[in-house]
């Protein structure tokens, strides 16, 4: 990587877009916080000119963090010196562990005691007033979106640890100079008047509220309408003349004759939303109807601030003005009716100069060394997001080092990433699904990832052109598949610039990985108690391989789903019918034990896999032993309530690492899982395996990360729900080396009601 100064970091690409929706006073803070729940400033021309800090590859190459040439270890690191006035709109962070034990200071306006001078930990949701979920810890990586205005200057500076193997530290940040206004800079966290502290706290609220505000937002539509589109068929959902604000547009759909697995895929692309604006003969809003609502491909729950998709809905929020008239249609490319429920409440027309139109764009490609396009648009206009779907299908992660790069202005100002799920303040190919008002990730399988990402507070804003592409892996090296939908605003209706072929080409290339991958996404949606579509998922699964070998284990984990969903009565004979000889041993073995744990209340599971040759013991006796980390081990055992102990000992294989144990319990009342709590050795205890083995060097574990791995992601199916998924996998803080044993030790407290 290029040599990097400190200094130069403020080198910074300039990128117009962030404007306050508001103009803040020099006495409130509040004012700053609307734009974080604002609906109405989506629309709004930026006025701001918007700056990126970022730690981007100057040279091309994919290192795109701070070299350590830049600063040295265990002295302070200057990431950001800022003139002001002006403000911070997001902080983005990854590559410094919490064990490094880093602190960050906040220096305001050349004062010699930096304001906040706090655990890097602090910033990112753990003190007032950067509280979760305005700045938080999260999938990978550390974010800020709560505002932090400087009325001169802002110094932010992170120590670093005397000894840091292999830094790398990954920074980006949005800021908007204010030159001219008077604002004052970011209170200490005990200067905040009663007022600021109760509108950070009910921002705060707001933001984990998606999901209702959404529900309350199609209640305003009043009474839903109904129609059916026939195959092939185009209907008018809306036609009228202006001024008005589509303020909500809510919609679902089934299909007429009893639907089939296979129809919700079927149906997400088949069905292409098209919106006009005042008389034009173009729509400036094309996009199928499933990624339009960032459902690409599969249904599943979500709500960010503009877009949602609750139970029964699909809801959005981006406020959509127009003059003279809007026609809102939906096309039906598929050979099957459809049976449509909608709604859709209007508002005053517009109210400014400044409010533009809304566009969204949907693109598609095939990796073929070349960049994918995102959106080419002329100005004048803003973008203010994008939902992005992502495909390998090499084998490798090397789809997701890729970097979005958005030209302006015909290179007037660029804005270079550090990576794809950085974008969408991710990291390290992201650690579990998360749905945030502004970002989220709706969808991981490996190796597959569908995203998104919003700009409410920081708009890019583009007076001539528009240009914004992504790299396939880094080089565009990566075979694979990617779609978008760009959403923008422009000065007047233009056409959005959709390229959307033929149905039978609308869909993603047969992933030969998607087989083998079915598992690890699975675990994804059981994190987030999403039972229902994970059983959709093995339905989809079931009838795309007809002749998989494990397609048998797959039918009975979909009945293990719907036990959880309808109770074990209504699979009780389901299970039964995969007792019979016909099927493998492993099938037979886990219908039996599924059914046999339905039979007393004393019984449990237990549940195990590790990278390594372990044993598992159930209060001294050898319960389980195995030594594949893609298999899962399991076994009926009596769980009377009381305390039990749980103890293992696995041996660190010589193949590749990380190296982790994994420990499930599914009892009559409740589950439990290897966790913070656990203990290790390195040298073995005395009196192991017993339970007297309580002596010797315990030491806590460390949570070693969720599935997919790196290179352990294709798991062999098995019908145990919940069994690999609930929580982290651990290992050891020391050194483990291959052919030494780590020993584990687990509490088991097992409740009788």
């Amino acid at each position: 990587m290029k040599t990097l100064k400190l200094g130069l970091l403020a080198l910074l690409l300039p990128l117009v877009g962030c404007r306050p929706s508001v103009t803040p006073s020099t006495e409130a803070y509040a004012a700053w916080l609307s734009d974080l729940t604002n609906l109405n400033a989506f629309a709004i021309a930026p006025a701001q000119p918007v700056t990126l800090l970022s730690t981007y590859d100057r040279t091309g190459g994919n290192n795109d963090w701070l070299s350590p040439q830049s600063f040295r270890v265990g002295q302070p690191m200057t990431v950001a010196e800022l003139k002001g006035p002006g403000v911070i709109n997001r902080f983005w962070l990854t590559g410094i562990p919490d064990e490094y034990q880093v602190n960050v200071t906040l220096q305001f306006d050349g004062e010699k005691t930096p304001r906040y001078n706090m655990p890097l930990t602090n910033l990112f949701g753990g003190s007032f007033p950067f509280i979760p979920p305005l700045a938080q810890q999260l999938s990978g990586a550390k974010y800020c979106y709560l505002p932090i205005p400087y009325e001169k200057s802002l110094k932010i500076t992170l120590s670093t640890p005397p000894i840091w193997k292999d830094p790398r530290p990954y920074f980006q940040i949005n800021y908007t100079p204010l030159p001219g206004r008077k604002i004052k800079s970011l209170p200490a966290p005990d200067h905040f008047s009663p007022a600021d502290r109760m509108a950070i706290e009910q921002t705060a609220r707001a933001w984990t509220n998606m999901a209702s505000d959404a529900a309350d937002s199609v209640l305003l539509c009043g009474a839903p309408s109904n129609l059916t589109i026939q195959a092939g068929a185009n209907a008018i959902l809306y036609a009228g003349s202006g001024p008005g604000t589509l303020q909500t547009l809510w919609l679902d759909w089934k299909t007429i004759d009893p639907e089939e697995p296979l129809d919700q895929m079927l149906l997400s692309r088949a069905l292409v939303l098209r919106i006009y604006w005042d008389g034009a003969t173009m729509p400036s809003v094309e996009a199928p109807l499933g990624d339009f609502f960032c459902n690409a491909i599969h249904r599943r729950q979500f709500a960010s601030l503009p877009l949602a998709r609750l139970a029964n809905q699909y809801v959005c929020r981006f406020p959509m003005p127009f003059k003279k008239g809007m026609r809102i249609e939906l096309k039906n490319d598929s050979s099957k009716s459809v049976r449509l429920s909608y709604g859709l409440s209007l508002g005053s027309g517009p109210t400014t100069p400044t409010t533009r139109y809304f566009h969204a764009t949907w693109r598609s490609a095939v990796g073929t060394g070349k960049p994918f396009s995102v959106l080419d648009a002329p100005g004048p206009g803003h973008y203010v997001g994008c939902y992005l779907v992502c495909i390998g299908m090499d084998g490798g992660w090397n789809i997701l080092e890729g970097d979005e790069h958005i030209r302006v202005d015909d290179g007037a100002r660029e804005y270079f990433g550090t990576g794809l799920e950085d974008y969408f303040n991710g990291g390290w190919y992201y650690y579990g699904l998360f749905d945030l008002p502004l970002h989220g990730l709706v969808d991981k399988f490996p190796i597959r990832t569908s995203q998104y990402r919003f700009h409410l507070p920081d708009p890019i804003r583009f007076d001539h052109n528009f240009v914004m592409n992504w790299e396939f892996g880094h080089g565009n090296t990566s075979k694979g598949y990617m779609s978008s939908v760009a959403y923008w605003y422009a000065d007047q209706p233009r056409p959005a610039g959709s390229l959307i072929p033929s149905l039978e080409s609308r869909f993603p290339p047969r992933d030969p990985l998607s087989r083998y991958a079915i598992m690890a996404g699975l675990f994804e949606l059981e994190r987030l108690g999403y039972y229902d579509e994970a059983r959709q998922r093995c339905l989809e699964y079931l009838a795309q391989n007809p002749d998989a070998p494990e397609r048998a284990m797959i039918a009975l984990r979909e009945v293990a789903y719907r036990e959880i969903l309808e109770g074990y009565p209504a699979v009780k004979t389901a299970y039964a019918a995969f007792k019979d000889a016909t099927y493998a041993p492993a099938i037979q073995e886990q219908a039996e034990l599924l059914d046999w744990f339905h039979q007393g209340t004393n019984r449990a599971i237990l549940t195990a896999n590790a990278n390594g040759r372990f044993k598992v013991y159930w209060d001294g006796q050898l319960m389980l032993d195995g030594d594949q980390p893609l298999a899962l081990s399991y076994r009926g055992i009596d769980a009377t309530p009381g305390t039990h102990q749980i103890t293992a000992e696995v041996i660190a294989p010589d193949r590749p690492g990380p190296f982790w144990l994994r420990v499930h319990v599914r009892y009559a009342h409740g589950s439990l899982d290897s966790d913070t709590t656990w203990l290790s050795a390195m040298k073995k205890p005395d009196q192991w395996p017993s339970q007297n083995a309580s002596t010797g060097e315990w030491t806590p574990i460390r949570l070693h990360g969720l599935t997919p791995f790196m290179s352990y992601w294709n798991f062999q199916p098995n019908a145990l729900i919940s069994a690999q998924s609930g929580a982290y996998y651990i290992n050891p803080k020391a050194d483990w080396n291959p052919g030494r044993t780590g020993y584990f030790k687990g509490t088991a407290v097992i409740l009788d009601k």
